[in-house]
Formats: structure tokens, C-alpha cells, sequence
């Protein structure tokens, strides 16, 4: 300062300009689901307009943390950091995002927000390539004894381990992993992006002739799971066919048979999985109510003597004495013109017919008496 008469004197001081840490805001994250990708954004600010910042991201799925890349602006009022980074989850789950920031005199300045990944569930597919129409009814179907293999295909989004497990319905079950990287499981929270196409396959022998229903079930490792199922026909292993009396002897409760009452239940559940007749149009489903196709009266009406061949056409059929394939003569010419399979599928859309005449009806009856007695593989 300088008086009146120009003298001066200078005085000094000093001033501390404490650091205001840098303040770290997140937006709020979007949800989504696992195989997704994340936007997380947000601004680093810092009252020191001139103090350089950095930040670092962790998003809290084993990875390690990341540096931020972002737009720096250094001009007053203030410095800031602008963010905005995307990332995939290839699982699901809540994930705690967090980024901190550092200016030129701290570090550590974190800010956090939740990515909620939702669980997407693994597919499961029975290939059903194997498998044999009929009547429009697919089904796998073997002779007692024969191997049966069944593939599995399963997608899933998330890096998950798989397990397909086969209840083959007769008591039987089998089961197969497939593992994301092996030999280690799956973390809670997986680290990577591989999403899953695995293809499973078991093989199993059925020992008794019956219908069953095959069940394949994929469970990922949160637990998450599809299922799929197939009707498996696994027939007796009979060489020569049986007239229709000879099956009405088996049935009657009071006969000496060669069967035991639950393989002729079998054989009837066999029927009435792929016949349009039985049990739609008649009630062959227990062994007292079969008896009574079986034991049609001579004079009885077209459709119920038809019903009488019929039944025991497919008796032979679930006994192993004929195939859907095999090769029959329709006509009694001595040639073979058709398939089993074919020529029942002809005669019983004409019997299933309400339009159908008697006369077209027996006329498909005598084609099934014809057949019944046909054997071969």
C-alpha cells in the first residue's frame, strides 16, 4: 500500500484452496435380458474446472475393472467427464455396475447402479427323424430289445451349463452334462458371452413291449429348464400273425393264453395310440371291452365285424408279426400292393367316415381280413 507522502509497504498471506473430490453419478440402467447388452452412463463432475479426470468401471461379473474411456471438458464452472459404454451380460442376475473416479488428489470416488439381466430358460428338442407315421400319429417305434436312440438339441443365451436328463417311462432314466468350460462348472455369474447349441443323445432297450411316453427335460445351471416329449411303440417280437380268434381266446379271462394281463393291456394301449377306430370310434381300452370286439356276432352289422378284423389286425401289429412297412396284398391277387400301415390307414378313414356306406365298409373289411393274417418285418 502506498501513503500520502508515497511511501509503500507490501504484507502477504496464505491462501489454502482445499480439493473438492470429483462426484460420480450413474443413470439408472436399462433391464434386460442375459445374452443382452447394457448401456451404462453417467458424468464424472469436479468444481477444480482444470483437475484432469479418470474413471474406471467394474461390471461385477468376475471381470477385472476397466478404464472409461469418455469425454473430458475442462471449462469453468467446472470439469466433467461424460460416460457412456456398453456392455454384455451372458448371464443372468443383478449385477452391481461401478465406476469411480479419480482427480489429480484422489482416487476412489465411486458411484453404482444395478443391471438387472433377467433368465431366459434353454430350449429342449426331441429329433424326431427317427420316428414313424401313422394314422397321423408319430411315435418312435422298435420291437422289444432294439436300441433307441434319442438326439436332444437345446439352445440357450446364457453361458450356462446344460443337463438333459431321459425318463424313458418305464422306470428307466439317463442323463448327460454339457459344461461351458470344462472341466470347471459354471460360476454363479459367468464371465463370458457363450451362448449355448448343444446337441444331446442317449440310447436306451426297452425290455417289454408296451406304449410309452418318453420324457426329455434341459436344465440350465440356474435352474431354469424346457421340456419335450415323444411316444415311444416298442412291439412284441412275434413272427407269424394270428387270426382274430385266436386273439379273442387270449382276452377271454376264463382262457388258457400266452400272455400275461398286463402285456395285453400293453398291446391294447399300443392299438389305441395309433388307431382312428379304437378307441375314437369303439372302446377297446380294457381287456373285457376287446373281448367283446373280438367276439362280434356273425350277423352283426358291417362296422362292427370290420371293427372285429380291425382289432385283431393291430393285436398282430403290437405282437411284432407285421410292421407299418410291411408289404401286403389288398386284393388276394398274390401281389403285394400296399403297406400295412397304408392299407389300415385306407380302410379305417372309410370306417371312421359318417358318410360311409355298409357296403364300403365291408368292402374295407374283407381288405382287412386279407392283411390281418400277412406277416413279415
Amino acid at each position: 500500500m502506498t501513503d500520502a507522502l508515497g511511501n509503500t509497504a507490501t504484507a502477504t498471506s496464505q491462501v489454502t484452496v482445499t480439493n473438492v473430490a470429483p462426484t460420480v453419478s450413474v443413470t439408472a440402467i436399462t433391464a434386460i435380458d442375459e445374452g443382452g447388452t447394457v448401456t451404462v452412463s453417467g458424468t464424472v463432475t469436479d468444481p477444480g474446472w482444470l483437475d484432469p479426470l479418470t474413471a474406471t468401471i467394474t461390471f461385477d461379473d468376475g471381470a477385472a475393472p476397466v478404464a472409461l474411456a469418455g469425454t473430458l471438458e475442462n471449462v469453468r464452472p467446472n470439469a466433467t467427464l461424460t460416460f457412456s459404454v456398453d456392455h454384455q451380460y451372458g448371464d443372468n442376475g443383478a449385477f452391481t455396475v461401478q465406476v469411480c473416479a479419480a482427480d489429480d488428489d484422489t482416487t476412489g470416488n465411486c458411484d453404482s447402479e444395478v443391471a438387472t439381466v433377467g433368465k431366459i430358460d434353454p430350449t429342449a428338442v426331441i429329433d424326431t427323424s427317427g420316428e414313424q407315421v401313422c394314422d397321423g400319429v408319430s411315435a418312435f417305434i422298435l420291437e422289444a430289445g432294439e436300441d433307441l436312440t434319442v438326439p436332444v438339441g437345446s439352445v440357450d443365451p446364457g453361458s450356462d451349463d446344460l443337463t438333459a436328463e431321459w425318463a424313458w417311462g418305464d422306470g428307466s432314466t439317463d442323463s448327460q452334462t454339457s459344461l461351458v468350460n470344462p472341466p470347471g462348472t459354471d460360476p454363479a455369474k459367468s464371465p463370458s458371452n457363450q451362448p449355448r447349441d448343444v446337441d444331446f443323445s442317449k440310447t436306451h432297450a426297452y425290455v417289454d413291449a408296451c406304449a410309452y411316453t418318453l420324457d426329455v427335460t434341459v436344465t440350465d445351471d440356474d435352474l431354469g429348464s424346457a421340456a419335450d416329449s415323444a411316444l415311444v411303440l416298442i412291439t412284441g417280437n412275434a413272427d407269424v400273425s394270428k387270426g382274430h380268434g385266436w386273439w379273442l381266446n387270449q382276452y377271454r379271462t376264463k382262457a388258457p393264453n400266452d400272455f400275461t394281463p398286463a402285456q395285453l393291456q400293453c398291446y391294447l394301449d399300443i392299438v389305441g395310440a395309433l388307431s382312428m377306430v379304437f378307441d375314437e370310434k369303439t372302446d377297446a381300452s380294457t381287456r373285457a371291452k376287446a373281448t367283446k370286439v373280438l367276439n362280434a356276432p356273425a350277423k352283426a352289422p358291417a362296422n362292427v365285424i370290420f371293427d372285429q378284423h380291425l382289432l385283431g389286425a393291430w393285436l398282430n401289429f403290437a405282437n411284432g408279426s407285421v410292421k407299418l412297412a410291411t408289404p401286403v396284398d389288398t386284393d388276394g391277387n398274390g401281389s403285394k400292393d400296399s403297406t400295412f400301415g397304408a392299407a389300415v390307414f385306407a380302410a379305417e378313414s372309410v370306417r371312421i367316415n359318417p358318410v360311409s356306406s355298409s357296403a364300403q365298409i365291408k368292402a374295407q373289411k374283407d381288405i382287412i381280413e386279407r392283411v390281418a393274417l400277412q406277416s413279415g418285418n
